[in-house]
C-alpha cells in the first residue's frame, strides 16, 4: 500500500469522499456531495504583518529585473457599481461620478509610482484586465484617460489583450467608442441570462431585448472581441430558458462566452430573498449539473466552437482569454486599485478594499497594502496543475521535466479512484476529464492539491466552504415541499431551506413538519447505507441539517 493510500484511508469517511468522490450511477450530479470551494488553491506559507517589512519587500520586488521569457499580466480594479446584484459577493461601493473621477486620479498616482521601476520596465505585459466592480460604471472620459495612461506608462506586447469588464446597461455607443479608441480590444460582459424575468430576479437592470440589441450593435462594430458570461441555476431559469440563453449567444455572434455555475452564499441577498419566500427555491447542485451538461451539449452543436477550458468557449480566433489563463497559471499579476490582488514571484498582496484608506495611503506615497503574504514554495507548480485540470486534462511529463516530480506514481490512488468514480479517463501520460469531471473541476483541483500535499506532509487540513446553500435540504424533501406548496412555502420553511431558521419558531407546526420529513429521509439514507453509497449518505450532512432545522 502506498503512503498516500494509507493517509487517505486514515481520513474520516466524509473527508475521504471530498478527495476521491464517490461511485454513483450519476457521477455528473452525484460524484461529490456538493461543491466545496469557489477558488481552489493550496494556501500560502506565511502572512507579512509588519508594515516596514511590507515596504522593503515591495521595494525589492520593484528593483528586480523580470525574466523576458516569463509571461505576465496587469490587473486594475474599479470598485464601483450602480446596483448590487443579488448573487454577487464582490460589491464594494455604489457609483458616484465625483468619487469615481477622484478615484481614477488616485489610481493613476498608484500606477505612476511603479511605472518607472526595473520590474515594470524590464519586460512587456501580455494582458491587461480592467475588472471590478463594474469598470464600465466610469464615465467615458475616465475610461479613456485610464486606458490611455496604462498604454503610455506600461510596456505592453504588440498583441496585448486589453479587457474591459462591464455590464450591458452602461454600454452606450459613445462609451464603447471611447473605450475602443483608447485601446480596449476585448469586452467581457456579465449578461447572466437573456430572460427578462430571470434578470429582474437577480437585480439586473435591462430587459432581454435591450441586452440582445446592445450586443448585436457591439458585434457589428467589429472593433473588439465581445465575450458574455452566462450563469445557470438562477431563479425562474427553467431548462428551456437556459437552453435559449445558450443558443442566443450564437445567434448574436459574440466571439466567446462562459457557462458559470451559480454559487449561493448564506450571507448573500439572493439567499435572503429565497429565505423570505420572495424568490423560489433554487436548483440543487445535482440539478445544476444537468444544466451544465445541456449547456455544453448545445455549445458543441456549433462546429466552429473551440473550447478554451471547462467553462469558456470561443468561435473567433481573436478570443484568447490570455489574462484568465496567465492568472490561473500562477504567472505574475501586477495589480492596482482598491481591492485589487496581485502576485509577483513568491509574494502576493491585496490592496486596501475601503476607498478612504486606499486613497489616503496612495496620496501619502505608499503602496496601499491591506495584507501581504508569502506563497507556498510549490505555488507555481500547484497553479499549473490547477490550470491543466481546468483546461480538461493532466499531462504528467510536463511536471516531471519542469519540477522533477512523478505525479502518475505519487498520485496513483487518487487517479484510480477518480477513474472508478467516472471523473477522469486515464491516459498513458495522465488523464482527461469526463463531462462529470468538467462539472466538478473545482473539487478535483482542490482534491489533487490536497492529496499531493499529503504525499509531502503527515497531515493536511482540507478546505470546505459553504458555497451551496441550495443543498441544505435533501432533494427528495425539497420536491415534496414544492408539491405541497405550489404557490410558495411558508416563510419558516423557506428560511430553513436557505439555512436561516428562526429560533423562536422552533415549535411552529411548519417547522415540525419539515423536521419529520427530514427524519424520514434520514431513515432512507441509513437503509441505503447498506449499499455503501456514500453520496446518498453525504447528500445532507448532520451538521447542515442542524443549521437548517
Amino acid at each position: 500500500m502506498s503512503t498516500l493510500q494509507a493517509k487517505i484511508n486514515a481520513l474520516p469517511i466524509e473527508e475521504r469522499a471530498w478527495l476521491l468522490g464517490t461511485k454513483s450511477k450519476n457521477p455528473l450530479g452525484c460524484a461529490f456531495a456538493k461543491k466545496r470551494v469557489v477558488h481552489p488553491g493550496a494556501g500560502g506559507k506565511r502572512m507579512v504583518a509588519d508594515k516596514a517589512e511590507q515596504v522593503q519587500i515591495w521595494a525589492d520586488l520593484m528593483a528586480q529585473t523580470p525574466n523576458p521569457a516569463d509571461e505576465r499580466a496587469v490587473y486594475i480594479h474599479i470598485p464601483f457599481c450602480d446596483k448590487k446584484c443579488s448573487y454577487c459577493g464582490f460589491f464594494q461601493n455604489f457609483t458616484r461620478e465625483e468619487a469615481a473621477h477622484h478615484y481614477v486620479d488616485v489610481l493613476l498616482d498608484e500606477l505612476d509610482a511603479a511605472a518607472d521601476t526595473p520590474y515594470v520596465q524590464g519586460a512587456p505585459f501580455q494582458a491587461v484586465f480592467f475588472g471590478g466592480g463594474t469598470p464600465t460604471a466610469l464615465s467615458d472620459a475616465d475610461i479613456a484617460r485610464l486606458v490611455q495612461a496604462v498604454r503610455a506608462r506600461l510596456p505592453l506586447t504588440s498583441d496585448c489583450e486589453i479587457t474591459l469588464e462591464g455590464r450591458i446597461h452602461d454600454l452606450t455607443e459613445s462609451k464603447v467608442e471611447a473605450a475602443m479608441n483608447a485601446g480596449i480590444n476585448r469586452f467581457s460582459l456579465g449578461v447572466q441570462s437573456f430572460d427578462t424575468r430571470v434578470r429582474q430576479a437577480i437585480g439586473r437592470i435591462d430587459d432581454g431585448e435591450t441586452v440582445i440589441a446592445t450586443l448585436r450593435r457591439m458585434v457589428e462594430q467589429q472593433g473588439a472581441v465581445v465575450i458574455a458570461d452566462l450563469i445557470y441555476g438562477l431563479p425562474y431559469q427553467s431548462m428551456e430558458v437556459w437552453e435559449n440563453d445558450v443558443r442566443t449567444q450564437f445567434e448574436i455572434g459574440i466571439a466567446g462566452g462562459d457557462l458559470y455555475q451559480l454559487n449561493v452564499f448564506p450571507s448573500s441577498e439572493l439567499a435572503r430573498r429565497v429565505a423570505s419566500g420572495d424568490l423560489p427555491m433554487l436548483p440543487t447542485t445535482e440539478e445544476q449539473a444537468e444544466y451544465f451538461r445541456r449547456g455544453i451539449d448545445i455549445v458543441m452543436e456549433y462546429p466552429m466552437v473551440r473550447r478554451i477550458d471547462t467553462t469558456h468557449w470561443a468561435t473567433d480566433h481573436r478570443e484568447r482569454s490570455i489574462y484568465n489563463t496567465l492568472a490561473k497559471r500562477g504567472c505574475d499579476v501586477l495589480a492596482f486599485g482598491s481591492g485589487a490582488g496581485g502576485f509577483i514571484g513568491q509574494m502576493m498582496w491585496r490592496n486596501h478594499g475601503a476607498l478612504a484608506p486606499y486613497e489616503k495611503m496612495v496620496e501619502e506615497g505608499a503602496k496601499p497594502f491591506q495584507f501581504m503574504g508569502e506563497q507556498a514554495d510549490a505555488h507555481r507548480m500547484q497553479s499549473e496543475i490547477g490550470d491543466q485540470i481546468e483546461h480538461g486534462y493532466l499531462y504528467a511529463p510536463f511536471f516531471t521535466k519542469k519540477y522533477g516530480v512523478d505525479l502518475l506514481t505519487e498520485m496513483e490512488p487518487l487517479l484510480a479512484a477518480w477513474a472508478e468514480n467516472g471523473l477522469v479517463t486515464r491516459t498513458e501520460t495522465g488523464f482527461r476529464l469526463t463531462r462529470a469531471g468538467e462539472f466538478w473541476h473545482d473539487n478535483l483541483i482542490q482534491g489533487f492539491l490536497e492529496a499531493y500535499a499529503l504525499t509531502q506532509e503527515d497531515t493536511v487540513k482540507l478546505r470546505k466552504e459553504n458555497v451551496a446553500v441550495q443543498d441544505m435540504i435533501p432533494k427528495s424533501v425539497r420536491s415534496m415541499l414544492e408539491a405541497m406548496f405550489p404557490d410558495g412555502m411558508p416563510a419558516q420553511m423557506a428560511a430553513a431551506l436557505a439555512g436561516k431558521p428562526s429560533p423562536e419558531m422552533e415549535n411552529h407546526p411548519h417547522m415540525q413538519m419539515l423536521k419529520e420529513l427530514i427524519r424520514k429521509e434520514r431513515e432512507k439514507e441509513r437503509a441505503a447505507g447498506a449499499d455503501h453509497d456514500l453520496n446518498t449518505v453525504m447528500r445532507t450532512q448532520s451538521r447542515d441539517l442542524g443549521k437548517a432545522v
